[in-house]
């Protein structure tokens, strides 16, 4: 995937405490996945001596939509708050996401799917079933909905979960996307991931 869709600029929030975390990390910052692995979850890890807390709140804005994460394992580095996640696993955990979103994909949600998975406009529009032309219109609608065929996004739903790892093993329902349930609705719900105690996270819509 893009270097650039790696490590957004976010803003923490914990109490007493405001940070501003730049959009690429020094390549000494510490960030560790979240699956079993050479590093433990966090709250074992190696340097678990070093978190004193949690951040309450962050906000992912450069996606093209925002991304509410919750109870987020921290680290201080540097008398800054940082978040102790993978930026990497964290896109695919949104991407999968989507598939479960309730109501339809936005311009920006389908661009962000699609430069995740590294496909041009072209491959993209054979992997949703549609054409060059409507993968153009729909990325145009940006905020909006993109007025793409039910059958279209049910099957881009379907196809999203079998590209995208689940790297988390979060979510047993998650193999499973919304095909019957998402509707249109006047304002976009917001896609929030709360972190359980080993420091993966849990998706839902609010």
């Amino acid at each position: 995937m893009p270097a650039a869709f790696r490590s957004p600029t976010v803003d923490l929030h914990l109490t007493k405490i405001t940070a501003k975390v730049p959009s690429v990390f020094g390549a000494d910052v510490p960030v560790f996945p979240w699956k079993d692995g050479d590093v433990r979850a966090p709250s074992n890890g190696p340097i678990a001596s070093t978190m004193t807390d949690r951040l309450e709140k962050l906000v992912i804005q450069s996606y093209g939509f925002p991304v509410i994460l919750r109870d987020v394992p921290a680290l201080e580095f540097h008398d800054q708050w940082m978040p102790y996640i993978n930026w990497d696993e964290l896109q695919a955990v949104v991407v999968r996401a989507l598939a479960h979103k309730p109501s339809p994909l936005t311009g920006n949600e389908v661009h962000f799917i699609r430069q995740y998975i590294d496909a041009g406009p072209s491959d993209f529009a054979t992997l949703s079933g549609g054409t060059l032309d409507q993968v153009r219109v729909w990325e145009k609608r940006e905020t909006n909905a993109t007025g793409m065929r039910r059958d279209q996004e049910i099957a881009l739903r379907t196809r999203i979960l079998d590209a995208v790892p689940d790297t988390t093993r979060t979510q047993s329902v998650d193999s499973t996307p919304n095909t019957s349930t998402f509707q249109p609705c006047d304002a976009q719900p917001q896609l929030v991931l709360t972190f359980d105690q080993a420091g993966r996270p849990r998706h839902h819509f609010t």
